[in-house]
């Protein structure tokens, strides 16, 4: 990222092609993966990432070489007789790697049209590339042209009278995303009735419709607009946000129009007790099992350090064993990450807080000795106790984003270390040992955006460890790793993460812990969000020069630490 390639008016952008071959263990011995009767649809989003790699290379500072022509210029040129090849993937993320950095507002509305309309493939890369892309070139100004582009793709948004619009289900969710960044921070009324709404959105006949992306996408994009504002924006008090939002993580919240929601969304309502779905029967209420995730999160970012303590009641972990039984240990991670969001200051980097009575409950700390454990009936504490870890981990991780913190590094490093030993026990059942790899993945991520930028040799080494284990490893937990190295040497160390509330909302789209099993899984979270951590960078490092030769020079530099409250010991 960052390492400043030129470009060039008269060529194009090399996107490199995806390395397929491996190596046979113990031998100096290659081999090559056949990807003739491999699906097309397994290799897109690989090459989307892939070229979105490709695209942050080209530094911030080049906005004045890039031009329309020359974005054009880069598209490629062959197609083939199913439609768009690879390279069509590559592309995408190409653009969208362009939209992070900036250099998207010289694409010409006209040009931005056209990839738009030829953009028929199942996948839709390309728009959700441009949609998400525009909205990062303009984050919190509210551009009118930017939100006419998104709206079209948002069928909610559509007058009554319209006519319906076939929109691939993951533009939708990209689209919804796009309107999150670009209102951050605004508390626009319109946009945050229509995305309450949106989480609890009824099912459809489209069985492709992934519910689940898209309530939590409409979390995430509300609680972007209502970045840190808590009860204090005076023009959303009569919507009732918090209950709503508290219903749709219990379950108790009904289906039903917030005040002023007019047009296509408000007709799907309508029909809702008719039958509006033939594929799945639901009731009034809405299902916490899709609901609760984005609900738990735009009630976090709302109220982002706001210490209310009402809220971070609602959030708190349940403390007997009969109601953990009730919540999925993953909405436990969620929900206690959110309580820390809340309570920012409360977040310390030491093991007794973390495994004191504000995040874990006696019934809970109570199996940790005991695991695996040994009857069925015992697994629900487990789940728990392994979940409430990995959130841990995880609010360190945000809280000390891009700090260099030893204390946070040690705290998570030690439970690192406890999950790696842990997955490899054969005691534990195999949805334990799912999701301490889940846990894993978790606590890679956190670590590393701690350390991020600074090539830490000891995280590097775990880092390699996780990359070589052998077994069912899926597609997620290689995503992981992967990135988690990536921060470790973000911009080749010269760039790492900030930690202030924008950057907050960006990571936490980038880095929800719910992974794709498969290359071209998105039912949970939609892929292209991982690349959100890019508006979250910031540049660090000192160039000495000599004023007269301009020539870099090496001088004795002292840098003082301020020690702020809650951090502990400084890296």
């Amino acid at each position: 990222m960052q390492t400043g390639i030129e470009t060039i008016m008269t060529e194009t952008v090399e996107i490199p092609n995806i390395n397929l071959v491996g190596r046979v263990k113990g031998t100096s011995a290659t081999l090559a993966l056949d990807v003739g009767p491999t699906p097309k649809i397994l290799l897109g989003w690989p090459s989307f990432h892939n070229g979105v790699s490709a695209g942050l290379r080209i530094g911030r500072d080049q906005t004045d070489k890039i031009s329309s022509t020359w974005i054009a210029y880069n598209k490629p040129k062959s197609q083939g007789k199913d439609g768009p090849d690879e390279s069509s993937e590559s592309h995408a993320g190409f653009l969208m790697a362009l939209g992070l950095q900036g250099h998207l507002k010289v694409l010409a509305r006209t040009k931005m049209f056209e990839y738009l309309y030829h953009d028929s493939r199942a996948l839709s890369m390309t728009s959700i590339a441009l949609l998400l892309g525009m909205a990062s070139c303009h984050v919190g100004t509210r551009d009118q042209f930017v939100t006419k582009t998104l709206t079209v793709h948002v069928p909610s948004l559509h007058p009554e009278t319209t006519t319906d619009l076939e929109v691939q289900p993951s533009v939708q969710i990209a689209a919804i995303m796009g309107l999150g960044l670009l209102y951050l921070g605004t508390n626009h009324r319109r946009m945050t009735e229509v995305l309450l709404q949106e989480i609890g959105k009824p099912p459809m006949d489209d069985k492709y419709f992934d519910r689940e992306s898209y309530s939590l996408t409409a979390g995430l994009a509300l609680g972007m607009i209502t970045l840190g504002t808590g009860n204090s924006a005076k023009g959303l008090l009569d919507l009732d946000i918090e209950s709503r939002l508290l219903g749709y993580m219990r379950g108790t919240g009904q289906v039903l129009p917030a005040k002023g929601v007019v047009g296509a969304h408000k007709k799907q309502i309508s029909e809702l007790g008719n039958g509006a779905s033939s594929i799945v029967l639901e009731g009034n209420r809405a299902s916490s099992n899709i609901t609760a995730p984005g609900a738990v999160l735009a009630l976090g970012m709302m109220y982002l350090r706001s210490h209310n303590h009402s809220i971070a009641s609602y959030l708190a972990p349940p403390q007997t064993g009969f109601q953990l039984e009730y919540i999925r240990p993953d909405l436990l991670l969620l929900r206690l990450v959110a309580r820390n969001l809340v309570m920012w200051d409360n977040v310390l980097p030491s093991l007794e807080w973390a495994e004191g009575l504000e995040n874990m409950p006696p019934v809970v700390k109570s199996i940790k000795e005991s695991i695996p454990v040994a009857s069925a009936q015992m697994e629900p504490l487990e789940h728990a106790y392994i979940n409430t870890i990995a959130s841990v981990c995880y609010s360190l991780g945000l809280k000390f984003a891009g700090t260099f913190n030893l204390s946070a590094k040690n705290v998570i490093l030690h439970y690192l270390k406890y999950f790696m030993d842990l997955h490899t026990n054969p005691g534990l059942s195999s949805v334990s040992v799912s999701m301490v790899g889940t846990c894993i993945n978790v606590c890679a991520l956190s670590v590393s955006i701690v350390m991020a930028g600074t090539g830490d040799l000891e995280i590097l080494k775990l880092l390699r460890g996780l990359r070589k284990r052998e077994g069912e490893i899926s597609y997620g937990c290689h995503m992981a790793v992967s990135m988690a190295i990536g921060f470790l040497f973000l911009g080749g160390g010269s760039y790492t993460l900030s930690n202030d509330n924008r950057s907050i909302a960006f990571l936490l789209a980038a880095l929800h812990p719910r992974f794709p099993q498969t290359p071209a899984d998105n039912r949970y979270h939609l892929q292209a969000f991982r690349h959100l951590y890019v508006l979250a960078t910031e540049r660090r490092s000192i160039v000495s020069l000599d004023i007269d030769t301009e020539r870099l020079v090496s001088v004795p530099i002292e840098i003082e630490v301020e020690k702020r409250k809650g951090e502990g010991q400084e890296g």
